[in-house]
């Protein structure tokens, strides 16, 4: 999470209707110092979350509360930490009433191509006429998958991702708490289009539309992976481009 001055959170209580915005005030070893707007005192004795538009999360309990202002104590988690990146791809959001198990919408995920076995016929010219052949059939079936699922009209809207949630910029307004569930195509050859579940972490309203955060729920391993090799690739990209103009 951001440690800027005066940057705007979310502050939740874990299983409870209690959420409150604040600013942040101050961190420091683990300590963070907030500006709640309204007070604080329904935060007292609960573990508290603490989320921003980046989708960071953090479990915290409190320290110390003077009017509207708190001080919260980071505690350990298991959550693992995951690289994020921003780019631009096509996504297609909607609210539901309750999680769904994510999936792939594509005919087979990239990383998980198969390969010939090398045989004595290696050598044979049509080997590689086939394997061509092959790539651009599963091409088109993707194509034709992408289309069922209305993703090839969808235009790509800017992004921040990790493996553990994003954050995106929509029109519809949502509130904390709520389920979405998320389509989206992350750039590779051929594209590879997943299905997500997140909960809304955190709304800021921006003119009229509203930057929403979730973080991912009842993700299954295979998926996260692919995220997490796709931010891979694409954080080497930026590296790449940075380098090469500098």
């Amino acid at each position: 999470m951001g440690t800027e001055t005066g940057k705007r959170v979310c502050l939740s209580v874990d299983d409870e209707e209690v959420s409150l915005q604040a600013r942040l005030l101050h961190v420091s070893d683990r300590t963070y110092t907030l500006q709640t707007q309204g007070p604080a005192d329904v935060l007292i004795g609960k573990r508290v979350t603490i989320s921003s538009d980046d989708a960071a999360v953090v479990a915290a309990v409190v320290r110390e509360i003077d009017g509207d202002r708190v001080t919260l104590e980071e505690i350990d988690t298991d959550k693992r930490a995951y690289f994020r990146v921003d780019d631009v791809f096509p996504l297609k959001v909607r609210r539901i009433e309750r999680g769904c198990s994510s999936r792939f919408i594509s005919f087979y995920p990239p990383t998980r191509q198969t390969t010939v076995p090398a045989t004595e016929y290696e050598e044979n010219d049509l080997i590689p006429l086939l394997r061509e052949i092959n790539g651009k059939l599963d091409f088109l079936i993707n194509t034709l998958v992408l289309k069922e699922e209305g993703l090839m009209l969808e235009e790509g809207v800017a992004v921040n991702i990790s493996a553990a949630g994003m954050r995106f910029v929509q029109e519809e307004m949502v509130e904390q708490g709520d389920i979405l569930e998320i389509k989206m195509v992350l750039p590779a050859y051929p594209p590879l289009a997943i299905l997500v579940c997140g909960e809304v972490v955190c709304v800021r309203e921006e003119g009229k539309a509203y930057v929403t955060a979730v973080k991912f729920i009842e993700m299954t391993d295979e998926v996260r992976e692919e995220i997490i090799q796709y931010t891979l690739r694409r954080q080497r990209e930026i590296i790449k481009r940075q380098r090469g103009g500098g």
